[in-house]
């Protein structure tokens, strides 16, 4: 099987995580320029971003070498000191003084202001400082702020201290003096090397939370990747591969935690300033040592063992230099050792991987890729900590989308090992595919006829409950007037008892054909027939059906159409079961004609405004109402009112209950307006739509 337009896709989408892994940490900071400084003075009266973005105080600053100004160096009309300018950031030995280059040991001050545009000079402000090389600090109008570590004017007399912090700012005026004093006496680098944000306090406190989280989200990977590959080497122990992945993310991620936001100061208060270098340095050396070691036991075949262990006897010497010696020492040696061993030792691996790709080496191409970029942020450092390039820190980047490719790998070695297995079981499954399918169709089979015994079980329950609960009064009355009549205690010749046991033979029978029915819509048993059906015409009939009957009993019988239902004429219609709607409608009106007395009035009137997708239809009577503390159970199946109760009516208390059912199938409503001694409205809604509408796709 072959697997290169899988490799494809996995390879552009890791590259796109690679130019994001890029872009992320720069974009983190959230900084933009704003003009920059010009001969010691930034000017940010025209400046308009300043309610979504810090700036960077870059430009050209005043600069007094080898002197350590305070602000009352400068006070009065005329300092007695000639500045100097310099470029920020910047390191000291990329200018020149005299003709002559500045070295990165020494001391000076800087100094700059800053023109407050107005909203800005009533607001809490704030500096990100940054890792200033190697000790300095900081006065702003007049008044010291902040610092790190002892500055000094040698290399006995100052003290290292070198991490980041927000210094917050009151301005009382609009105008801004940074005063900055610097010293470096014990590394290879010295000045503002880095940019200094300026903002208000809530952009630059936010820009420091921001760099803090995405430094604590690569050294959490990291240190997680470390516990899984040991854990892996352990349970494996043949797998060196692992036992070298996990040193080189633990190195890696160690550096981290002493690097930009110097997580280990804040978490642990440790180390000391000698000691983080020592740190970073041999951690970083380590890192590559195991990573050499980790490539050549993925591919020993296209791997050098001279190389490795030439590269390894260089390595182990730098790490012996860097624990012995002090930082001005080694770190002085650092770009000898970055282009003599490094450089070269990223290009020997990537031919390495190169070679394996060639031979179709299994996860060659996926390493070859996170080599690619794990040698592009080692080179970009190089040139970072070179002074060459102003970024930012991205080796701890690499080593994480490094990582991701590894587990690329492991997965493509998962999917091969399952395409392996599916292979051998091919025969297998053809064999039981059939044997399968018939399985499959049984057990449909019977899980129907499983939920229709429920359905059928369900029914028979609440039907023998329900007959259980209604038939007893009724058969109970029975039986007392057949006793009687066999006890001869009533006359069997007075037709008056056999007219009572025929009426509760039929009350019974009643109540059996109207249970059955509310049993059947309750479990879903009934089938409706729905029709599209024009509902003005349809309520026009049913009126017309039942007009006489009313009538008769001396009540008076109308209909009303709304103006907009009129004009729609045929074109308004329902999907509804026109039987069912017929019996919901029917037992309304008996229940208005047996409560309203002659003279009164029973009324149906169809409600429909044009645009909306329900009509109503109201049967409203005159009769004498309905208490209202019996208004809320009126739907309850077995409710009697205190009328019914009164004149003995035969009803069992079902005939609302099964309206309202049939209704919830029509997916519409059912309510009821009552006041005693006025009248009773019922009301029922109905989906409807425009017959127009429907030919044009509207929905019901």
């Amino acid at each position: 099987m072959r697997y290169y337009p899988l490799k494809t896709a996995f390879a552009v989408f890791f590259a796109i995580v690679w130019i994001g892994l890029c872009v992320l940490p720069a974009h983190a900071s959230g900084s933009s320029k704003a003009g920059g400084a010009l001969r010691g003075i930034l000017d940010l009266r025209e400046w308009d971003r300043y309610e979504h973005e810090t700036v960077p105080l870059d430009g050209i600053w005043e600069w007094y070498g080898s002197r350590l100004l305070e602000p009352a160096d400068f006070t009065g009309e005329e300092s007695r000191y000639e500045p100097g300018y310099i470029e920020v950031p910047s390191v000291w030995s990329s200018h020149e003084d005299g003709g002559e280059r500045l070295s990165n040991h020494g001391y000076g001050t800087y100094r700059a202001a800053i023109v407050l545009p107005e909203p800005l000079r009533h607001r809490t402000l704030a500096l990100y400082m940054p890792s200033i090389a190697t000790a300095y600090r900081l006065w702003v109008n007049g008044k010291p702020l902040a610092g790190n570590g002892v500055v000094g004017t040698s290399l006995d007399s100052m003290v290292p201290g070198n991490y980041p912090k927000v210094v917050y700012i009151q301005p009382s005026s609009d105008r801004l003096e940074l005063v900055i004093q610097v010293s470096n006496f014990v590394q290879r680098k010295g000045g503002l090397w880095k940019s200094i944000d300026f903002g208000t306090s809530e952009q630059v406190t936010q820009e420091r939370n921001a760099n803090v989280f995405y430094e604590s989200f690569i050294i959490g990977s990291l240190f997680i990747m470390t516990v899984y590959h040991a854990a892996l080497y352990l349970t494996r122990n043949r797998n060196r591969a692992a036992l070298y992945f996990a040193l080189m993310t633990c190195m890696i991620g160690i550096r981290t935690l002493v690097l930009g936001e110097t997580m280990a100061v804040y978490l642990f208060g440790w180390p000391a300033w000698e000691w983080a270098v020592k740190v970073e340095y041999i951690s970083a050396s380590a890192a590559l040592f195991f990573l050499l070691k980790f490539i050549q036991s993925q591919y020993p075949q296209e791997s050098s063992r001279v190389v490795v262990r030439v590269s390894g006897v260089v390595i182990g010497a730098y790490i012996a230099l860097q624990l012995l010696a002090p930082a001005r020492v080694y770190t002085e040696l650092f770009n000898y050792y970055q282009y003599g061993c490094v450089i070269p030792l990223i290009a020997y691996l990537t031919g390495v991987y190169v070679l394996a790709t060639v031979r179709k080496r299994h996860g060659s191409l996926t390493n070859l890729i996170g080599l690619v970029g794990l040698g592009y942020s080692i080179v970009h450092d190089t040139l970072f900590y070179g002074s060459m390039i102003g970024s930012r820190d991205l080796i701890p980047f690499g080593f994480l989308f490094f990582l991701l490719t590894q587990s690329l790998q492991l997965s493509l070695s998962f999917s091969r090992a399952f395409t392996r297995a599916e292979s051998l079981s091919q025969e297998l499954r053809v064999l039981n595919e059939s044997l399968e399918r018939i399985v499959a169709e049984r057990t449909q089979d019977l899980q129907l006829a499983n939920e229709e015994l429920k359905r059928k079980e369900e029914f028979r329950r609440r039907l023998m409950s329900n007959i259980s609960h209604e038939l007893i009064t009724p058969l109970t009355s029975l039986k007392a007037y057949i006793t009687g009549l066999i006890d001869r205690i009533i006359p069997a010749d007075d037709p008056k008892y056999w007219r009572l046991l025929q009426e509760k033979t039929l009350f019974l029978e009643r109540i059996i054909l109207d249970l059955f029915e509310l049993t059947k819509l309750e479990t879903r048993q009934i089938r409706f027939d729905y029709r599209e059906t024009a509902i003005v015409p349809y309520v026009r009939e049913l009126v017309r059906k039942y007009e006489f009957d009313i009538r008769d009993a001396g009540i008076r019988f109308g209909l009303l159409v709304s103006p907009d239902a009129e004009n729609a004429g045929d074109r308004l219609t329902a999907a509804i079961d026109s039987v069912r709607i017929e019996q919901v409608v029917s037992n309304l009106l008996s229940n208005a004609k047996r409560f309203t007395p002659a003279g009164g009035q029973i009324e149906i009137r169809l409600d429909w405004r044009s645009g909306t997708d329900t009509a109503a239809i109201h049967v409203a009577d005159s009769g004498s109402g309905i208490p209202e503390h019996e208004q809320d159970h009126v739907f309850e199946r077995y409710y009697r009112g205190s009328q019914l109760v009164k004149s003995k009516d035969s009803g069992a208390g079902l005939g609302l209950a099964i309206c309202k059912e049939i209704i919830a199938f029509h997916q519409g409503t059912m309510s009821m307006v009552s006041k005693t001694g006025e009248g009773t409205a019922f009301t029922l809604t109905l989906p409807v739509y425009l017959a127009s509408e429907r030919l044009k796709g509207g929905s019901v």
